[in-house]
């Protein structure tokens, strides 16, 4: 659900749009029959904040469509 995008970002893959537009060099995900993981790293601590805000937005508000 989490590609749905968020209230706050209220776009249909978050993910891929925030990629293009953050300096991260990495940005993965990992799947289990339990959990989704959603890695990235970046070298600067307002990207850093950036991604968070994507993150917990989109964990938190999520629009939940389909």
């Amino acid at each position: 659900m989490l590609q749905c995008g968020s209230k706050k970002y209220p776009v249909r893959n978050p993910i891929e749009h925030m990629t293009r537009r953050s300096f991260n060099p990495e940005n993965f995900s990992f799947t289990t029959s339990d959990y989704i993981f959603y890695g990235y790293q970046t070298t600067l601590l307002k990207d850093h904040h950036n991604l968070m805000d994507v993150f917990m937005n989109m964990m938190y508000n999520p629009l939940l469509r389909a």
